[in-house]
């Protein structure tokens, strides 16, 4: 962990999976009561050994249809243990796997699950990441004012904590705010990523 010393989490992630039957990787993972945590963790898997694939599909971005079922596995595991934290992260890989197939509606239920989810522990960061991947999804879909609306609320949740967009996000996070800047045009694009920013957590 000495490069997590040296580069910030915007920088540097670490994907973290346990195929044997142990847990020495869960003291990395973000917890309610434990604020000692990995920053620069983006995915910890503990206790995986049943289902390899599982942690190599999430590897290999571009099998997305492949991903689904070890994701769908991966929801489970979060629910069954409760943890808000990995369950809103793991909803989100499967919202932006259903919209690059093309799932729109399928895209918009689980991120708006993730939202659910993120907002209960408090889990800014992953609040933030869940309304930036629904409005790429929205502005895809033919929305594109209420993407902007998502966008400046994502940038809002970020803002309160000090955080910035995931390094691994940032391609998406350009690619959406050149959308809607082409869709909108500056000026109401700015109006209304800027209403987005002024909602609160709850109203969000």
């Amino acid at each position: 962990c000495s490069l997590a010393t040296r580069y910030p989490p915007e920088e540097l992630e670490f994907y973290l999976l346990d195929f044997k039957e142990g847990v020495s990787f869960a003291q990395f993972a973000p917890r309610l009561r434990n604020r000692r945590w990995l920053p620069h963790a983006r995915l910890v898997g503990v206790n995986i050994n049943t289902d390899r694939e599982f942690g190599l599909a999430l590897l290999q971005h571009h099998r997305y249809a492949d991903a689904i079922p070890h994701l769908e596995e991966s929801l489970q595991h979060a629910r069954a243990v409760k943890a808000e934290v990995f369950l809103s992260n793991a909803l989100i890989n499967l919202g932006w796997v259903h919209h690059w197939l093309g799932d729109v509606e399928a895209a918009r239920a689980r991120l708006r699950e993730a939202v659910k989810h993120a907002a209960v522990p408090d889990n800014r960061e992953s609040l933030g990441r869940a309304l930036e991947a629904l409005a790429a999804v929205d502005v895809n879909a033919g929305d594109p004012e209420l993407a902007a609306i998502l966008f400046g609320a994502a940038d809002g949740v970020r803002r309160s904590i000090g955080a910035g967009v995931w390094m691994t996000d940032r391609g998406s996070h350009e690619q959406t705010e050149a959308q809607l800047r082409t869709q909108l045009g500056d000026t109401a694009y700015t109006a209304a990523a800027d209403s987005g920013r002024n909602l609160t957590v709850d109203q969000v």
